[in-house]
């Protein structure tokens, strides 16, 4: 998600076995954010997700920005990448 939107949420969802194939390979198994104002991450289940090198389930590149990440668990998530790894489950650079 690449937005200049000022707000995301993502309430009550499960994403397994995702991989960081797409437009930013080796970042976010499950979910990229980027360019948002308050990011907010409830009740979500992120298990057996993987990326390359950042954020095996979540990575969040949004400076300036307000995360939040409440009843929200991440189990078995990983990163393949063994040089420099960094965020097994989440890696946020805010």
């Amino acid at each position: 998600i690449t937005s200049p939107a000022t707000f995301f949420r993502i309430a009550d969802v499960r994403i397994t076995g995702g991989n960081s194939n797409g437009s930013f390979p080796g970042q976010g198994g499950a979910i990229l954010i980027s360019f948002v104002g308050r990011i907010e991450i409830d009740r979500c289940v992120f298990a057996f997700n993987s990326a390359e090198v950042f954020g095996g389930a979540v990575f969040i590149g949004a400076p300036n920005s307000e995360i939040v990440i409440n009843d929200s668990a991440f189990s078995n998530n990983s990163i393949s990448n063994t040089g420099s790894p960094i965020g097994g489950a989440i890696m946020i650079v805010a």
